[in-house]
């Protein structure tokens, strides 16, 4: 599991190749990252995805997610 707290914050690398630039987006699920891909050299969204273990947790996180709307 990689999130941006892990990462180191702004303007960290990803893999050597994606520059983070900023955070656009937070879920339960994960977050979107605004980066800059050095091997392209083109503005992308990455997107970090949190593996949720049980089946208990992921109902319980997607009850959060619809009661936030």
């Amino acid at each position: 599991i990689l999130l941006f707290r892990d990462i180191g914050g702004l303007w960290d690398h990803i893999a050597y190749r994606y520059e983070v630039l900023g955070v656009l987006g937070k879920g339960v699920y994960g977050q979107v990252l605004k980066c800059f891909d050095h091997q392209h050299n083109e503005l992308v969204a990455l997107k970090l995805l949190l593996r949720i273990p049980h089946p208990q947790v992921s109902s319980a996180a997607e009850e959060r997610e619809h009661h936030a709307q």
